[in-house]
């Protein structure tokens, strides 16, 4: 949350991830950091209670850890692997801030393990452990209803910086999507496009 406009009365601009921003007028005759902590501020959304905001698991966290195979750097998963082991756990394709938001969380958890430079990634035995008893007796899309909870249950994530070389994860995600294509082609699999009719 990035805070704007420090003295009483004056606007405030809130901004929560990238995705929202409001403009308020802060409600707390003190305009330290500490006053605001359950300050409620009036927008035209309505009240907004100002908190400290902490890193949650998500749904894409336990996508991507749900995608990874191997339990170490010989038979870890590449990128490639790691976007088509997701789109077919999912249906959907892996954006690039998803993975890179999962990883140090899922390294730091003790979960996997990481190596960019060698385009590696894998389950460590805590990781691998925790996947078994959480996916026994689960389906394909096992994992959405699974994995969630069981990362929550490791208490909250860690978020570090991450990021991968540029236009790696793009040339990934190319090289599966035309894989998938052939695929499709060989078991002669009909694909609609935008506007056929089914």
């Amino acid at each position: 949350m990035r805070r704007e406009g420090l003295s009483p009365g004056s606007p405030l601009k809130v901004r929560y991830h990238v995705c929202c921003e409001w403009t308020v007028h802060l409600a707390a005759p003190d305009p330290t950091a500490e006053a605001w902590q359950g300050t409620v501020v009036n927008t035209a959304q309505g009240p907004l209670i100002l908190t400290t905001v902490t890193a949650q698991w998500t749904l894409s966290d336990a996508w991507v850890f749900a995608s990874i195979e191997g339990t170490n750097p010989d038979d870890g998963y590449t990128l490639t692997q790691i976007i088509a082991k997701a789109d077919g756990i999912n249906h959907a394709i892996l954006t690039e801030a998803e993975f890179t938001q999962a990883v140090p969380r899922l390294v730091a958890a003790g979960l996997i393990g990481a190596q960019a430079e060698a385009n590696r990634y894998w389950h460590t035995a805590t990781g691998r452990a925790l996947y078994r008893q959480r996916m026994k007796r689960q389906g394909l899309f096992g994992w959405i209803d699974a994995i969630p909870p069981a990362l929550r249950r490791l208490g909250e994530p860690q978020d570090t910086p991450w990021t991968l070389p540029a236009g790696v994860f793009g040339r990934a995600t190319d090289e599966w999507l035309q894989r998938a294509n052939v695929i499709i082609k060989r078991l002669g699999v009909r694909t609609q496009g935008p506007g056929d009719t089914p």
